[in-house]
Order: C-alpha cells, then structure tokens, then sequence
C-alpha cells in the first residue's frame, strides 16, 4: 500500500512540476515577446515620422514664389523650341528611313508615321529623365522639372509626365493650360496628378 501511494505521490508530484514548467516558460518567453513587438513598433512609427519629415521639408523648399515667378511663360517658350529641335532631328531620322525603305524593298517607309515619336521619345526621355531634369529648350529659359516628394525623375517618369501633358491637351483641350492660373506653384494638371513643379534653376 505504501508503494502505491508513493508511486501515486510521485505522478501527481510530476504532473505538478511539469505544469509549473510550462507556466514558467511561457511567463518568460511573453514579456520578450511583447518586448519584441513593442521594439518594432517604436521602429515603425519612427520610419514614418522621419518619412513625414522628409516629405514636409522637401515641400517646404518649393513654396517660395520666387521659384515660379515667369516660369509660365518659360515653360510655353521652351515647348516651342523644344518642338522645334525635335523636328531639326526628324531631318536626319527621315533620310535613314528612306535608305531603309530601300534596304527593305518599302517596309522601312511604314516608319515615317512613327517617326516624329521615335525622335521624341528617346529626346524626352534622356534629357528631361537626365541628371538636370530637364529638356534643352527648358536649359535655355533656365527651368527644370522637381518632385515634391524629392524623388528621382527618370526615363519612365519623364515620359509619363510627357505623354499626361498631351493626353490632356488632346482630351480636354489647349485650354486646360490655364489651370497653371488657378493651381498652387503654377502647376498644370499633370503637374498635379504627379506631384511636380517647374522651377527657376538660377534661384534653386
């Protein structure tokens, strides 16, 4: 009778141990949890303070009218000249397509219906997507293109921002260029849609 109750102590006995092991861990492995959690919630909420901080300063840096002052009238003479360049270019394109054509027995003249966006997209791209943000026309009346959020414009970027600029002509007319009289910063539509501005580059 004795071993039996000893045998009876001793499973109750490891029962209890074993449950009192199992709170043990548990009480010591949550607060590391939790502290775990609460360090990634610190770290998260800085990221997003520190990336709203950017995000305010770099808009901070292009509310100075100055930076606009002319910049309408900039923009609309350097279109022209850019306009003008791209057609410059299109001489020396439409000859290689003529020898094409010829090379190809005819195929190759199917390019001259695509030949303006041939030169304009790749003029578009490297020179307003560049390093200067932007195109020679925009050099010579001394503007360049800015994001707001202080982000990079490249090739794929400047030729959205590009082909937002016609689309908007073409659906909803030339007139929709005097949204640039109402809208902050002189902005047009698809300066709004993408969050740039035009700026003086002799003030910035």
């Amino acid at each position: 009778m004795s071993g039996k109750r000893r045998a009876l102590i001793g499973l109750i006995g490891y029962s209890v141990v074993a449950n009192i092991g199992f709170d043990l861990n548990s009480v010591r492995v949550l607060p590391i949890l939790r502290w775990i959690d609460v360090v990634k919630t610190r770290r998260t909420r800085k990221d997003d303070m520190s990336n709203s901080d950017a995000l305010d300063l770099t808009s901070s840096v292009y509310d100075d009218p100055a930076l606009y002052d002319g910049v309408r009238t900039k923009r609309i003479l350097s279109f022209f000249l850019d306009y003008a360049l791209i057609l410059l270019l299109c001489v020396p394109v439409a000859v290689v397509i003529f020898f094409l054509g010829i090379l190809t027995f005819g195929l190759g003249f199917f390019l001259y219906g695509a030949m303006f966006f041939l030169v304009a997209i790749p003029y578009i791209g490297f020179t307003l997507g560049g390093a200067n943000h932007a195109t020679p026309g925009m050099k010579i009346m001394g503007i360049r293109l800015e994001r707001l959020d202080g982000g990079r414009i490249d090739f794929l970027f400047a030729l959205i921002h590009s082909v937002l600029f016609w689309a908007a002509n073409a659906i909803l007319t030339p007139l929709i260029l005097l949204a640039t009289l109402f809208l902050d910063r002189k902005q047009t539509l698809h300066d709004r849609l993408l969050g740039t501005v035009v700026v003086r580059t002799d003030l910035t």
